[in-house]
């Protein structure tokens, strides 16, 4: 499925494909050559890149949360595939840094 929902971004007009991060650099590297992106970062590179406007979180569920929170709070626009959080807490925190801070955050269904 991400293959072709990154090839309909891709050809989308002002869409670009800037980067991709994964907890691991080798599987960074093969999502840059396999989905088109320009080059591979860590999650907080990524996350704290000025140049990026939005992110798409489809990690680890127990980690969507933590990126969320994390892409809300560098003024970045967020689409995280569900679960948008495993624990109330989370829910919480991302609620916060929602309310705070106003950026858009969409949850995907069938990504």
């Amino acid at each position: 499925m991400p293959e072709t929902s990154f090839s309909s971004l891709r050809n989308r007009k002002g869409v670009i494909l800037e980067s991709v991060a994964t907890a691991s650099g080798i599987a960074a590297q093969s999502a840059c050559k396999s989905f088109g992106f320009t080059k591979a970062q860590t999650p907080g590179d990524l996350l704290q890149d000025a140049e990026t406007d939005g992110v798409f979180i489809l990690s680890r569920h127990d980690s969507h949360s933590r990126y969320v929170v994390a892409a809300l709070t560098n003024h970045k626009a967020v689409f995280v595939e569900k679960p948008l959080a495993v624990t109330q807490d989370q829910l919480e925190e991302i609620r916060c840094a929602y309310q705070a801070l106003k950026n858009k955050v969409t949850l995907l269904f069938s990504w």
